[in-house]
């Protein structure tokens, strides 16, 4: 990419103001100043102005996917197992916030956007989501009020979550914590194991009609919403 094409690509000026800043002397790419108006910017080139480094501004993009069953949520799979960004037709390099195990389905986000990542999966935000369980025994009422106050799991006893009992069977749990397993060996601590679990929604973002294996855009209200949690 031509020279002031790049720096006005990164914000830092227009580009016939970025043509003043080369000739100036103000733009030092791999350690030597730059004042040749027609040079090209390659892509592994270290390129500041006035001392800082400038970047290129990311093309981020934002999508719900729904994802079904028998598909990790990774980037990549070392067993060469079906992944979560394999279902996108995208030359970026995408990965999901967060993750749902292998056996489990429903409602992920997948991004490019590395700080809006860090942003939701860092602990002191509590971003709850809400699953829909179905299991092969149900739970008694003393059960139930120790999924809601804190459940022993093995390493750690869980913080407070919402459970409602929409079946004998089937319940719908809320949770904010993101432990590897987390609602199986809540159940299982009850020796009670899981046949079906189904993430419906994060916040405040739900299913939308997504059918499995699909995804959606996040609209700009959606991603503001994640932006101010």
């Amino acid at each position: 990419m031509r020279i002031n094409k790049f720096i006005a690509a990164c914000n830092v000026a227009s580009r016939r103001k970025s043509e003043e800043f080369i000739l100036q002397g103000r733009i030092n790419i791999n350690g030597e100043i730059i004042k040749d108006l027609s040079f090209q910017v390659e892509d592994q080139d270290v390129v500041l102005f006035d001392g800082i480094r400038i970047f290129l501004k990311e093309d981020y993009k934002y999508y719900l996917l729904n994802k079904p069953a028998g598909v990790v949520s990774t980037a990549k799979d070392q067993f060469g197992r079906k992944s979560v960004v394999d279902f996108f037709d995208s030359k970026l390099r995408l990965y999901p916030v967060g993750r749902l195990d292998y056996e489990s389905r429903g409602l992920l986000l997948i991004t490019n956007d590395g700080d809006l990542t860090y942003h939701l999966t860092h602990p002191k935000h509590n971003i709850n989501k809400t699953y829909i369980v179905k299991t092969d025994n149900q739970l008694n009422d003393i059960q139930v009020n120790e999924f809601k106050t804190g459940v022993n799991i093995g390493d750690v006893i869980t913080s407070k979550c919402e459970i409602e009992r929409l079946s004998d069977k089937i319940y719908k749990v809320v949770i904010s914590e993101g432990r590897n397993r987390q609602i199986r060996r809540m159940f299982a601590a009850f020796d009670i194991n899981v046949l079906d679990l189904q993430r419906i929604a994060i916040g405040n973002l739900d299913m939308d009609n997504i059918k499995e294996g699909n995804y959606k855009e996040l609209t700009q209200n959606q991603l503001q919403y994640l932006k101010n949690l």
